[in-house]
């Protein structure tokens, strides 16, 4: 079964429980479950703790999801009650576990490069397999800007730790107005074996405004233009290419649907 969920955004305001304002993000802290704001090129588990790999659901305990790992701590403190998203990690790193395009964003452009509005992009992940018993994800944030390339600005160190939360982040400016930002998380790991990671609290909005900015923990990390970020990625399928041509694979205990879902404004698809 496809599972296709569209989400309206009208600028700056948004459907979802986070204050647009701050956060661009759509149910960045996942309170809003499965059916808000996520795309994934992962199948999505309904329900049972034994996930395959390329699978992932939201919930609040992680045995629910996969009975093999231990208990991860939410993350309440931080605009959420407990939920987040898990995944067991695919073997391809073409593949996109959490996606979102976000039509016409309310932004303020930066007119002196000297002087910027930084805006932050952030995230919370975890590995949730021991290590080095088994191999840990690597993950990768990328960012698109009016359906053009898709740059890497900001990359997690090794995640040696099971099951704990790692802040990553990055800041950047615009200098012109996008009618698009895309933002993608990619698993450039490729272990059958281990490799599952959590996720939660994604953040793109005012670098002031952000949650770990105001909690006085982090100093700027400047990654430029946001049109022409540091570090550019390698070139992999547009998100959702790889899930809209998989076969649903049955006899996997628990019910998986394939998700592919995409932004939307004013009643128009946005590009993948």
């Amino acid at each position: 079964m496809k599972k296709i969920t569209t989400l309206l955004t009208i600028g700056a305001a948004a459907i979802g429980i986070q204050s647009a304002s701050a956060n661009l993000i759509i149910n960045g802290n996942f309170e809003s479950g499965d059916d808000t704001g996520i795309s994934s090129d992962y199948f999505f588990r309904f329900f049972g703790p034994d996930a395959g790999a390329g699978q992932y659901t939201v919930v609040n305990r992680l045995q629910d999801f996969h009975r093999g790992i231990a208990a991860l701590g939410s993350l309440s403190g931080f605009g959420g009650s407990g939920f987040y998203y898990a995944a067991n990690g695919a073997s391809s790193t073409e593949q996109s576990p959490w996606y979102q395009i976000i039509n016409n964003p309310s932004i303020t452009l930066t007119t002196d490069t000297n002087s910027p509005v930084y805006y932050r992009f952030e995230a919370r992940v975890a590995n949730t397999v021991p290590y080095p018993a088994y191999a840990p994800p690597n993950l990768a944030f990328e960012i698109q800007v009016d359906g053009g390339a898709w740059n890497t600005f900001t990359e997690t160190p090794l995640l040696s730790q099971q099951n704990q939360w790692i802040l990553t982040y990055a800041d950047t400016y615009l200098v012109n107005t996008p009618t698009s930002l895309g933002f993608r998380l990619r698993n450039l790991a490729t272990a059958a074996s281990g490799n599952d990671f959590a996720l939660d609290n994604i953040y793109f909005g005012e670098t002031t405004l952000s949650p770990s900015y105001l909690a006085g923990t982090t100093a700027i990390r400047s990654a430029g233009d946001i049109e022409n970020p540091s570090n550019l990625a390698s070139a992999v399928p547009a998100p959702g290419q790889i899930a809209a041509s998989l076969v649903l694979l049955a006899g996997i205990g628990g019910y998986v649907f394939l998700k592919r879902r995409k932004a939307v404004k004013a009643g128009v698809t946005a590009a993948a």
